[in-house]
């Protein structure tokens, strides 16, 4: 657009600076021509950048701007003039310039009319459902660039209505309000584009906590693409599972590094995910280039794409292998715990036991002794000797008991 309006500025130049009538039809021809691109790009700007054009109306301007210009080239001197016959010289902003003194108007000039509504009901469309839209910042958009776009649209049709018509004698300066348009094109486009600058400096910012997140947690990120079974990983990932960088990742390669016992389990669990188009977790172990075995625990999600069929699924990784060794640990303490207060009891009674067992066998080893004392005696006394046997066979039967 930027270089269509300097070319319609340059012939306009041309025209106000020549005094050759038939060099005025000539560069009036082709400034149409220059026009045309002008008012294309303008309204390719409306349907890009504002996105709320309807296409039958951009096409409809379109179309009838070809068919104008097919009539500029053969209609007469150009699409506003049929002929020109003399200029004459007038004092415009202190300088003199040509301006048309004889002419013939072409009626095929309705033509341009009539595309210019279109090309202004178009911008005019786009513009309310932009505001209707309801987002602050789109109605703001839509103020500055459709509002401006359309004012001075119908600003530089006028004026060369009433030039070409005889209204008012001045030169055709149809430039100028595209110059204001392609301002304000270019304000909006450097403020999306600082936006964007900082945008992206947020954006790094976040990826690098995001980045420190993941270190300090040793998560492994990957992305699997259902179509291709092609594997994006981070390198952590790749750490995890002993994959070097150049590695080209398939789930066929990953699979293979998974333990031969939990394969066909995860091999599972990912066809069941797919399936039901949900999310998963599960635990394996995995081996390593240099044999060390390690166990994983992996966590992912099915993303559907715009046919609602399973895409890609997104997850993490993350070594449990400490965690594991931690939880082992605590079971051994718990079966230690549990067999604590059973050798604890066996240990009361044990002692309970040899309470009792010690106690008959001292009364049984304190009678034999005073026994043996009073058959030493002269004469010995056999009556005693008979009670404290008597005594010795009631304690042992209340031992047995």
């Amino acid at each position: 657009m930027a270089l269509g309006v300097i070319g319609m500025a340059a012939g306009e130049m041309i025209i106000m600076r020549t005094d050759s009538p038939e060099l005025v039809g000539l560069v009036g021809r082709w400034i149409h021509v220059v026009f045309g691109v002008v008012t294309a790009s303008m309204m390719g700007f409306t349907h890009f950048y504002l996105g709320m054009g309807r296409r039958w109306l951009l096409y409809l301007a379109l179309s009838l701007h070809g068919c104008a210009l097919v009539a500029n080239f053969t209609t007469g001197e150009n699409l506003h003039l049929s002929s020109v016959s003399t200029l004459e010289k007038i004092s415009f902003l202190g300088e003199q310039v040509s301006v048309l003194s004889e002419w013939k108007f072409n009626s095929w000039a309705a033509l341009g009319q009539t595309v210019a509504l279109v090309q202004l009901i178009y911008m005019l469309d786009a513009t309310v459902r932009l505001w209707r839209s309801g987002a602050a910042e789109f109605r703001k958009r839509g103020v500055v660039v459709g509002g401006i776009l359309c004012f001075f649209l119908v600003f530089a049709a006028a004026q060369a209505a009433v030039v070409t018509t005889g209204a008012v004698k001045m030169p055709f300066i149809m430039s100028l309000p595209f110059h204001v348009m392609l301002l304000a094109m270019g304000y909006e486009l450097s403020r999306d584009v600082i936006r964007a600058t900082r945008l992206a400096s947020e954006l790094n910012e976040n990826q690098q906590r995001r980045t420190l997140a993941v270190d300090a947690t040793s998560l492994g990120i990957w992305i699997r693409n259902l179509a291709t079974e092609e594997v994006w990983a981070s390198p952590q990932w790749r750490s995890l599972f002993g994959f070097g960088p150049e590695v080209r990742l398939t789930m066929d390669v990953i699979l293979s590094r998974v333990h031969p016992e939990d394969r066909e389990q995860m091999r599972a669990t990912l066809e069941e995910a797919v399936s039901g188009r949900s999310s998963y977790v599960t635990k394996y172990r995995v081996i390593a280039n240099d044999g060390d075995e390690r166990w994983l625990t992996s966590r992912g999600q099915v993303e559907c794409g715009t046919d609602v069929k399973p895409a890609l699924i997104r997850g993490i990784s993350m070594d449990v292998m400490e965690r594991r060794r931690i939880e082992e640990e605590l079971e051994e303490q718990r079966r230690e715990l549990a067999h604590l207060p059973r050798a604890t009891m066996l240990s009361a009674l044990s002692g309970s036991l040899a309470h009792e067992l010690n106690q008959p066998l001292g009364i049984l080893l304190s009678n034999a002794q005073a026994a043996e004392a009073l058959l030493e005696m002269d004469p010995p006394d056999l009556a005693e000797v008979r009670g404290i046997l008597a005594d010795i066979v009631k304690a042992d039967h209340r031992r047995e008991r």
